[in-house]
Formats: structure tokens, C-alpha cells, sequence
């Protein structure tokens, strides 16, 4: 009689918690990140009594998390894919929009105005108001310039923000994760059930693959060891190492390490994830850009300068015993006058300016080669003729052709991106999907196994009430 209560008091036991169990799945079916929970049930150790092996019931083996650890990598790597992609697109459109020539007024119209006015000066070499207009259009091309230059150097800004916030997420993650992985490993340790603890692991893994590329594999205790590819061990156990993100300070870019070895940058070994995005966006798309305006600003300054400086000042020049110009005047030097200041290529595009003799008169726009030649247009003319020079890309390019292939390059990479993007948005989708079929709560189904549990449980609990029943019954009987 001891032996039938002990069974139907196991079965009692084995309904309950799988009551509890599914109760729990029911609870977190919108749970970001949980995995559904299934109680494993077996059967007692049975005994030998009177020659016949007879059960003792049913006990819970233990609980188990519906997980595959290989969706799981498929998933990180997924969303390391979606999130760098995006990342690209986003930031590269951002890059784009600082070209858009809004009313047609970018640098390839302000550019061409300024050519052409040196045109309307050689039609009219003492115009005075020519030469203000021609003054005022290099003053636009200046602006330009400098306007591109600051907002290409305000997007590198916003980048590198961007990496150092970004690293700032993946210390919280790791040290989440390595704070996770000491947790599980002590209560598995003691026999205590940790599924919640692994659901919350993940989906912190998950957080970090969207900044990085990342592998991580479980090790024989259980705990997480995730990787960088291709830069070293992030989180080993309970034990992390800690990024930092630092300006370089000869290029002023955020370079990331690992904490204490500055010396050795692993930027570029972070090639997916939103964090590589910004990486990759810096270093790979905008640095070209810059350094093509920056050489179209260079190239239009000095071929502008090499013509200019060729021939002499618009106004009545004295002359030498010789009958040749004299060099320098009341207002200055009188050839070789600059028409830009010239600054080095490395920072042409910041500080493009015009040299002080144009910038204080007028006269100092040459137009001719030879002195007081009031209708010697050459260099006004020659001046005009720039924009159809090839002088970019080894000759192979006119200042416009460059500047709309360095505009479009941007704009075919944002479309790629775009395009992997949606690519790899949809292996997400899928990835997710599969994940949910495997591992997420399926309420119609959960509403069964709690059926299923509750007649379980019902009989049971009637088995121990007959039992008590058949127990009075022999007690009664008995004198």
C-alpha cells in the first residue's frame, strides 16, 4: 500500500512540475530571447520483490532548454552581416547627402562659374567689374571647398563618436556575459537549473554580434569563450578583456585595442557589425573621398596658380633703363602673383584661400603675358580653359570627371550596401524563423502539454485517494 501511494505521490510530483514548466513557457512567450522548456521525465529505479521486477514510479530527470548551438552561431553570424550592412548604407547615405547639389548650387556649378567668369574676363580684360565678379566666384569656390571639407571632417567626427561608443557597448556585453558565464557554472555546479541564466547569455551574445564579428563556443563547464575573428580571446569564462577606444594622434581617428596594448590596433580586424561598419565606412569610403577633394581642391589651386603667375598685373607698370617691367611697385610685386595661396596638398581643401595680393586689388587678377598690354587676354583665356584639362588620375581625368566619379563611387556603395542589406535582412528573417520553430513558445501547444499535465495530476490524485480508500478498508476489517 506504501509502494502505491510512493508511485502515485511520483506522479503527484512529475505533473506539478511539468504544470510549473510549461506555466513558466506560457509566461515568456514574449519574452525577447527565451527558449522554450521541456521537463524531462523517466522512470524510477524499479525493485526485485519476490521475484518480480515491480516500477516505483516516475521522477524528473531533469529540465531541458530547446537550443541548438549551431542556429546559434548561424544567428550571430547573420546578424553581424545585417547590422554591418545597414550600418554601411546608413552612413554612406549620410556621406551622400553632403554632395547634393541642392538648387544646383554644389562644387561642380560654383567650379564651372568660376572657369567661365575668367572666359568673360578675356572678353573684356579692364572690366573692373569683371574682375570683382571673378574675385567673388573664387571666394564661392573657397567657401565650397571649405564648406565640403568641414563636413566631411564632422562626418569622420560623428564616426569616430560612434566607434567609442560602440566599444563602451562591448565591454557592457562582455562583462555581462563573463558575469553570466561565473553564474551558470556555479549553479549548475550544485545541481540548480540555469536555463533562464543561458536564454539571458545568449541573447547578450546575440547584442554583441551586432558590433562586431564574433565566434563563441561553449567549453567543458559550460561556460562561454567568445572570440574576435582574427584579433584574439574577448571573454574566456568569467575572465574579459577590456577594449579601448583612443584617438590616433597623428590622424586623429579612434583606433580600438585591447586595454594596456596600444600598440597593437585591432580597427581593422572589426569587419562586421555596426562597429565595423563605422570602421570600414572611415577608413575604406571616406578617407578616399577626402583625399579625391582634397586633390581636386591641390590640382585647382596649382594649375590655376602655374597659369596666373606667368603674367603680369592689369595696370600701368613702370619699366627699367632696358625698357623691361619693373619687378615690384607702389602696390607690390608685379609677376608671379599667386592667385591662391598656396598651402600643401595635405590641407588644400580646409584652408583653400586667396593669396593677399588678389585678396587687397583688383589689378593683381592677370589676364595677359606681357605688361601693359591692355587687350593681352592669354591668361584670362588659358585660365578658362582649365576644366577641360585632363589633369587628375594620371592624366586620365578633367577636375569634373573626378569629382562625379569620387560623388559616385559613394553613391554605388551605399546602393550595394542597400542591396546587401536586404540581402542579408532576409537570411535574418529566415535565421529567426527557424530559431522560433526550434526554441520559441508556441501557446496552442503549451495549452496542451498543460492539459496534458493537469489529467496527469488529476489521476494521480486519484490513485492516492483510492489507495486511502483501500486502506481504511483494511483497517476496518481488522479486529
Amino acid at each position: 500500500m506504501a509502494d502505491l501511494l510512493s508511485i502515485a505521490n511520483s506522479g503527484l510530483f512529475v505533473a506539478k512540475k511539468g504544470m510549473e514548466t510549461t506555466s513558466h513557457n506560457i509566461a515568456n512567450a514574449n519574452t525577447e530571447g527565451y527558449s522554450r522548456q521541456r521537463v524531462d521525465i523517466t522512470t524510477n529505479n524499479p525493485i526485485t520483490k519476490g521475484g518480480l521486477i515491480e516500477g516505483t514510479g516516475a521522477r524528473v530527470a531533469g529540465i531541458r532548454r530547446i537550443h541548438d548551438p549551431f542556429i546559434m552561431q548561424k544567428l550571430g553570424t547573420a546578424i553581424a552581416n545585417s547590422k554591418y550592412f545597414s550600418g554601411v548604407a546608413d552612413a554612406l547615405g549620410q556621406i551622400e547627402g553632403i554632395f547634393a547639389d541642392l538648387d544646383g548650387d554644389g562644387l561642380t556649378s560654383v567650379l564651372n562659374r568660376f572657369f567661365n567668369s575668367f572666359s568673360e574676363l578675356a572678353g573684356n580684360p579692364e572690366d573692373e567689374s569683371i574682375r570683382s565678379y571673378v574675385r567673388d566666384n573664387a571666394l564661392r569656390v573657397i567657401n565650397d571647398f571649405r564648406r565640403l571639407g568641414g563636413a566631411l571632417n564632422g562626418a569622420q567626427d560623428n564616426i569616430n563618436s560612434g566607434i567609442e561608443l560602440g566599444v563602451t557597448d562591448v565591454n557592457s556585453l562582455a562583462d555581462q556575459i563573463a558575469k553570466l558565464n561565473r553564474k551558470i557554472l556555479i549553479m549548475e555546479s550544485i545541481g540548480d537549473e540555469a536555463s533562464d541564466l543561458r536564454d539571458r547569455r545568449d541573447l547578450a551574445v546575440r547584442n554583441l554580434a551586432e558590433l562586431a564579428n564574433i565566434h563563441f563556443y561553449e567549453d567543458n563547464q559550460g561556460m562561454y569563450v567568445v572570440n574576435i575573428d582574427g584579433a584574439g580571446t574577448l571573454i574566456a569564462g568569467a575572465i574579459r578583456t577590456e577594449l579601448v577606444a583612443a584617438p590616433n594622434p597623428h590622424t586623429g581617428n579612434f583606433e580600438i585595442y585591447y586595454k594596456g596594448r596600444p600598440s597593437n590596433p585591432i580597427t581593422s580586424k572589426i569587419r562586421k557589425g555596426s562597429l565595423g561598419a563605422l570602421v570600414q565606412t572611415r577608413d575604406n569610403n571616406l578617407s578616399k573621398l577626402k583625399t579625391a577633394i582634397n586633390s581636386i581642391a591641390n590640382e585647382v589651386v596649382v594649375r590655376v596658380n602655374q597659369i596666373h603667375r606667368k603674367g603680369y598685373a592689369r595696370r600701368e607698370l613702370a619699366v627699367d633703363k632696358k625698357g623691361n617691367p619693373v619687378e615690384m611697385d607702389q602696390k607690390g610685386i608685379t609677376t608671379n602673383i599667386p592667385f591662391f595661396k598656396e598651402l600643401g596638398i595635405s590641407s588644400t581643401m580646409f584652408n583653400i584661400a586667396l593669396s593677399d595680393e588678389v585678396n587687397s586689388d583688383l589689378s593683381n587678377i592677370v589676364t595677359g603675358l606681357l605688361p601693359n598690354k591692355p587687350g593681352d587676354n592669354r591668361v584670362a583665356l588659358a585660365i578658362s580653359k582649365i576644366p577641360h584639362e585632363k589633369l587628375l588620375n594620371d592624366g586620365q581625368a578633367t577636375v569634373e570627371e573626378e569629382y562625379l566619379k569620387a560623388v559616385g563611387d559613394v553613391g554605388i556603395a551605399a546602393g550595394r550596401a542597400q542591396f546587401e542589406q536586404e540581402q542579408s535582412a532576409g537570411i535574418l528573417a529566415q535565421t529567426n524563423a527557424i530559431r522560433e520553430r526550434l526554441s520559441g513558445v508556441s501557446l496552442d501547444e503549451e495549452a496542451t502539454h498543460l492539459m496534458r499535465y493537469q489529467n496527469a495530476f488529476q489521476a494521480s490524485a486519484k490513485v492516492i485517494k483510492e489507495a486511502d480508500e483501500m486502506f481504511d478498508t483494511i483497517i476496518n476489517i481488522m479486529p
